[in-house]
C-alpha cells in the first residue's frame, strides 16, 4: 500500500536558465522559512530559435 501524499504549503522555485538547458528545482520551506529538501525537478531543452 502507497504511503498517504504529504501536505506542503509553501515552495521555493529556483531557475537557471542556459542557452542549452532550462533547469527548475522544487524545495519545501523548512521550519525555519529556509529552504528544505529538494522534492522536485524538472529540466527542458533551451530554444533554439535565432532572432
Amino acid at each position: 500500500m502507497s504511503p498517504e501524499p504529504t501536505s506542503v504549503q509553501r515552495l521555493f522555485v529556483r531557475q537557471k536558465l542556459t542557452a542549452m538547458v532550462n533547469r527548475y528545482a522544487v524545495h519545501a520551506v523548512d521550519d525555519a522559512g529556509g529552504e528544505g529538501p529538494l522534492i522536485a525537478f524538472a529540466q527542458q531543452k533551451g530554444s533554439s530559435a535565432s532572432p
